[in-house]
């Protein structure tokens, strides 16, 4: 058996090593379990964000947001002008809305051609046709004309939000 002398020896303290924390099986599963979490506390955040863009307006909502436009006599032509965008706006997205379609990019026209060419809301298409054509049509009224115009075609917008059903649909536009 051969021996080391004495003056030969290593120190005590080297036969013992120490692990790094970051080296450790704790560590790398508690770093396994924080990446976890924040992955799903980013795409929680990332769900409400598109959950709160894609909030939808209901039926009722659309008629509270028509009724609340608010028309009174001696408006300007440029007044109703925007009394009929905004109009044509909030019916554009109700149209979007029923038969899950973007109409919001489309000018009136297109909106009124897609309507037509797929049937939908045919039994009110020329009342749709008449908003849609409401802000042409101002230009040749007098002040008490086109009050009585702006009323009309409020209420009409009225009468096919409350009017159309989802059963009035026979397809979705895709």
């Amino acid at each position: 058996m051969n021996t080391v002398p004495a003056s030969d020896k290593i120190y005590d303290i080297y036969g013992f090593w120490h692990i790094p924390f970051w080296q450790t099986g704790w560590f790398w599963w508690s770093m396994v379990a924080v990446i976890i979490l924040l992955s799903i506390l980013f795409f929680s955040f990332i769900a409400l964000y598109v959950a709160r863009r894609r909030k939808k307006i209901k039926k009722r909502d659309f008629l509270a947001e028509v009724a609340a436009i608010s028309i009174k006599k001696g408006l300007t032509k440029e007044e109703a002008k925007q009394f009929y965008f905004k109009l044509t706006l909030l019916l554009k997205y109700y149209f979007a809305e029923r038969v899950e379609s973007q109409f919001m990019g489309k000018t009136d026209k297109e909106v009124l051609r897609t309507l037509e060419k797929e049937g939908l809301f045919s039994d009110k298409f020329e009342l749709i046709n008449i908003l849609f054509s409401g802000g042409e049509r101002i230009k040749y009224a007098g002040e008490e004309a086109l009050y009585e115009q702006l009323l009309r075609d409020k209420n009409n917008a009225i009468i096919i939000i409350k009017q159309t059903g989802q059963s009035d649909l026979s397809h979705n536009i895709h």
